[in-house]
């Protein structure tokens, strides 16, 4: 038993090694903590534990998850409307911060849980307003586009790490994305031309959106780096 949790030990000094993955680390340390021969000699208290840390896990995501689409039906409501239909609100900076602080996944499934809870008919969307006739409205391209805004975002600071401008880079292409992809669908549904679309529905949210860019890139990365300890890792 001594001789299995040196191995354990020698193991756990050399995790920074690629050959070791999380998955094994963790069992290991279930072994030094029950005694266990080996991995697959396991207590069945320590399984029971192991399965109860996994479900925390879910329970974990599906809050966090849950309080990012929260965040983005609050930030729904703080609006400027603006004669052509479309308000200026500040969801794409939640939305951002949904993949900043979340990730790619959860950051995207936040978004398309808000969108489900609107299509559904709760009044989340801007003015307290619901159901799928604003997500085939003016403004419905830009709601659409809130999961590909959250995905980039995720990716960027995912990253971030390597490449220190792709977080940067991708929230900017994100943003154009959503807006591009706003104007068209909102030319589609007034039958207005390309340079009416751009005219109303890109150039007058440039200003604010480079202001959320950038809110989102420094606030982002300072909450992220104090909640990482508190986040699962996927």
């Amino acid at each position: 038993m001594t001789e299995n949790r040196q191995l354990c030990i020698k193991t756990l000094k050399t995790a920074d090694n690629h050959t070791v993955t999380s998955r094994k680390i963790f069992f290991y340390f279930i072994v030094l903590l029950t005694g266990s021969r080996s991995p697959f000699d396991i207590p069945s208290f320590s399984l029971y534990t192991l399965h109860m840390m996994k479900k925390n896990f879910y329970i974990q995501n599906l809050c966090l998850i849950g309080v990012f689409t929260a965040i983005i039906s609050i930030t729904a409501q703080i609006s400027i409307p603006l004669p052509f239909g479309i308000p200026m609100t500040m969801q794409s900076f939640a939305v951002m911060m949904a993949g900043i602080i979340l990730g790619e996944k959860r950051g995207s499934m936040a978004t398309l849980l808000y969108l489900l809870i609107g299509f559904c008919g709760f009044p989340v969307f801007s003015n307290f307003t619901g159901g799928y006739q604003v997500l085939i409205g003016p403004a419905g391209g830009y709601l659409l586009s809130f999961p590909i805004l959250a995905y980039l975002s995720g990716i960027g600071i995912r990253l971030h790490i390597r490449f220190r401008g792709m977080l940067v880079f991708l929230l900017v292409f994100g943003n154009t994305l959503n807006l591009f992809l706003g104007a068209i669908i909102f030319c589609l549904i007034t039958q207005s031309t390309f340079l009416a679309g751009v005219t109303t529905g890109v150039v007058p949210f440039i200003p604010a959106t480079l202001i959320k860019i950038i809110l989102a890139y420094i606030l982002g990365l300072n909450i992220r780096k104090r909640l990482i300890k508190m986040i699962p890792n996927k």
